[in-house]
This record gives C-alpha cells, structure tokens and sequence, in this order.
C-alpha cells in the first residue's frame, strides 16, 4: 500500500523536479522563504530594489486613510526577509551593488540591511577584538561581516595568497600579472581613414552631431532611439511638426490652397482627427505666414547653382551650392533656429566666400528667429574651411565633444558686442546653469544625458566632461559668433 501511494499519488509533479533537480537553485526572491536551506545568498540588495516602492497616488483612499487589515506592500516584504532569516541553516550571503565602473555614483544598500547590521553591532562583539568603546566594537563586527569586493575580476587583490577571498582563476591572473601598460582611458583614437575625397554633404553631416555620425559612419553602430510609448499624443512630435510646416510653408510659397490642409494631415495619420490637432494646425499656419511672406519675396530673384573641387591641404572637397542669390546665400527653415542650424549656414557661408560670393549669408526661421553672416575675403574663408575639415578628420578618430549643452553654453558666455568670453561672473554661472539644464533636461524636454550615443561617451557628468565640453565649444564655435552680424 505505502509502495503504491508513494509511486501513484504523491509523485513529484514537473515544476517541482526542475525546482530541486540541483545543487544550486536560482529563484525569486519570494518563491522559496519558507524552505530550509543550509546556504541562502541574495543578490541586488540594494535600496531600490528592496523594500518595493509604492507610488502613491490621489485618488487611492487606503493610503490616505489606511486601516490596520489594509495590505501593506513595505511591511509585506519586511516579514519576507525575515522568513528568509529563519529558513538559514547555516549561512546567509547578502550583496549589493555599491558602484560600477560604467556609472561610478554611490549607490546604497536595503534600508532593512542597514537595520540588521545597526541591530548586530549594538548586541554583539567579536570574541578576538572585544573593547570597552562601543564604536570600535561596532567597527569590528562591520570589517568581520562585510567586504568590498573588487570592480573586476582582473585585479591584483583578487589573488593574494591565503586571501578570505582568493581567486584561483587561471585566465584572469594572466591578465592581472601582465606587465603591458594599460591606457587609463578606455576611448583611444583610431587610426586616421585614407581616403581623400571629401563629399561636402558628408561633412555638413558630421557637424550636424559629430558624435551620432562618429558612431553610425565610423563604428557602423546604430542604436534605436525610439520608445515604446504606452499614451497617444495629443500634439506631433518634433519631426512631425516639421513635416506639418514645411507642408504649409510650400503651399503657401507656391500660392496654393490651404484650407483643407487639416483632412489632408489626419488622412495620412500624422495627426489625429479631434479639435486638439486642429487648434494645433491653426497655431502652425500663424507662424509660418509671417515667414512665407519673406520667402516669397525671395522667390521672385533669380538663383544659381555652383559646383566645387577645391583641393585643402591634403584632401579634396566636393560638392555643390545652391541657391545663390545675387543679395548673398538666404536658407530658411519652418522652426525656431537653434545654434546647430547657424553652424550648417556657417560651412556654407565659408564656401560661399571661398567661391568669390561678396555678400551676406541668412538663414531665416520662424518667430523672427535668424541667423546670418558677413562676408570673408578668399583667405580667410579657405583658413576656417581647412580648420574644419581638420576638424571633420580628427572626429573620425575619436569623438569630438560638440554637443548641445556646449553650444547654449556659449552662446550666453560669449560676448557678441565686444567679440570676447565675457568676464561677468553672473553671466558665467547663468551659463554654466544652463549647460547642466540641457543635459539634464525637464518635464518639458528630454535631456542629452538621455542620448544613447552620448552616454556610451558621458556616462556621468564630471567636472572634467564639463571643461572638455566647454573647450571644444569654444574652439570650434568662437569664430562663428565673432563673424555672426548683430543687425
């Protein structure tokens, strides 16, 4: 009878075999607490991750007017851990994540940890250190209960003879007996590219975000920088926004009707049909009128087109500029400019120049915003073109720090009236701040440090990033305010 129950009803199903079919077993942390093990380890204790966080929110009664039978998730998994404690038979190893080297901030342990090693040093002492200060004892338990375990495997303090925790791994005391010198930098320049002919539409391309295309044309890598979102958006994107007004923008040039623009934007879905997109719509068409009419006024002078293949210093420059007026070299865009924007109609401006144009360079915007440029003689121009495209050479090598937050950074600091760095020091903070609110961003506006790319070159901001921002900001965009034309 017991041989037949035992073979028949009390089989161990599936999920219970594959649970104990080892030595080691790795669960969630909730599944086993009650089990008794000789060895528990728990990894990630750190404070984020434990005790869970409950996000409170306005319309929850139970956590405005809580009752005593009311379930409570931080209590919940303070009594987990301790069912944890008394499932140990023997050992218990706990560990968190103080710092990494990819994001060197200080990260803290589990509040109910701090609590178990506070309650430890106040009831305990070890037998071989006992003083009479309670400090010392406490310090004591402390450097006899944890330790600090090294960033990596490779390191020399892994393999001291007759360590507590000795390594015997082959492979990686190879790499920490190595005598070879170790850059203390993990970015190093790779070797320069041997082709000569340079495509001015691929260097307009560089300096547009030298470190987007240093990854995507150097290092053939393409993150994805699109998220899943969980809402529908009741206002375009910046892309779409874009697309919505150069749609406008033309319509308008070329004296065509508009006014059934709206069914147009929701039948090819960027927008969606509800009054939101169409107040949106309306607000658009107010702000590229003004613009159109500029541009219109433009469109009745006749235009030209100039190819290039100039020869600088070593490299060959090609390409073409077009839309050259007999006022000079006019662009426009259906945005408000950005500082990115005035560096594109700079290289055009230098070539502009170069090719013997006498005139100004204009890039005009919406909200009358504008960019525009004086003339250079031959020299000059041919000077800042070589610098550039030296520029555009060493960012293939290694990134070049050229990024947002540098350029409103100095876009506030820099002294357009008297062609200097200013000196005022409230200046000075005012962009420094401004800097940091960039690439940190707000509610409104995603910040850079949120940029895939960048983070793999800035994982954290440091002093040192931020004098390396500043440097290359001042070097590479000085000469375009100093010939930027205030009028």
């Amino acid at each position: 009878m017991r041989n037949k129950l035992f073979s028949h009803e009390f089989h161990l199903n599936n999920n219970c075999k594959k649970l104990f079919s080892g030595p080691v077993i790795f669960s969630k942390f909730s599944v086993l607490p009650t089990i008794p093990f000789k060895v528990v380890y728990i990894l990630g204790f750190n404070h984020d991750n434990f005790p869970k966080k409950t996000i409170s929110q306005e319309i929850n009664l139970i956590q405005k007017k809580p009752r005593i039978c009311d379930p409570n998730i931080h209590n919940q998994d303070r009594y987990l851990f301790l069912e944890i404690l008394l499932s140990v038979k023997e050992y218990l190893y706990i560990s968190y994540i103080g710092d990494t080297i990819d994001f060197p901030s200080v990260n803290y342990p589990s509040i109910i940890l701090d609590e178990l090693i506070n309650y430890i040093t106040q009831n305990f002492y070890v037998p071989s250190k006992k003083s009479k200060s309670s400090d010392k004892n406490s310090k004591n338990i402390i450097s006899h209960l944890c330790f600090l375990h090294t960033k990596t495997a490779f390191d020399r303090k892994n393999f001291i003879k007759n360590d507590r925790y000795q390594s015997f791994d082959t492979e990686w005391l190879k790499i920490a007996n190595s005598k070879k010198n170790i850059s203390s930098t993990f970015i190093q320049p790779l070797l320069p590219k041997t082709k000569k002919n340079i495509n001015f539409k691929e260097l307009i391309s560089f300096w547009k975000n030298p470190i987007h295309y240093f990854f995507k044309n150097r290092l053939n890598i393409n993150l994805n920088l699109k998220k899943l979102k969980m809402t529908e958006d009741f206002i375009p994107n910046s892309l779409n926004r874009y697309k919505i007004r150069l749609h406008i923008l033309k319509k308008i040039i070329n004296n065509e009707d508009i006014s059934n623009i709206f069914k147009y934007f929701t039948n090819i879905g960027l927008l969606p049909y509800n009054n939101f997109s169409l107040a949106f719509l309306e607000q658009q068409k107010k702000e590229i009128i003004p613009l159109a009419k500029k541009i219109s006024i433009i469109h009745q002078l006749s235009s030209m087109k100039k190819n290039f293949h100039i020869k600088i210093n070593d490299y060959y420059l090609k390409g073409s500029l077009q839309n050259i007026y007999e006022i000079g070299l006019l662009r426009w865009k259906p945005k408000i400019l950005n500082f990115n924007d005035s560096i594109l109609l700079w290289l055009e401006h230098l070539l502009y120049c170069f090719l013997g144009g006498k005139e100004k360079s204009i890039m005009l915007g919406i909200n009358n915003s504008k960019w525009n440029f004086n003339p250079l003689d031959k020299e000059e121009s041919y000077h800042y073109i070589k610098k550039y495209i030296s520029g555009y050479i060493q960012g293939l090598q290694q990134p070049l720090l050229l990024i947002t937050s540098g350029m409103n950074w100095i876009n506030i600091v820099y002294d357009k009236i008297n062609k200097k760095m200013t000196t005022n020091d409230i200046i000075k903070n005012k962009g420094y701040k401004k800097l940091l609110s960039t690439w940190h961003g707000n509610q409104y506006y995603i910040g850079e440090k949120n940029d895939p790319y960048i983070k793999k070159i800035i994982p954290v901001l440091n002093k040192n990033y931020i004098d390396k921002i500043c440097r290359t900001s001042k070097y590479w965009l000085t000469s375009i305010l100093n010939h930027q034309s205030i009028n």
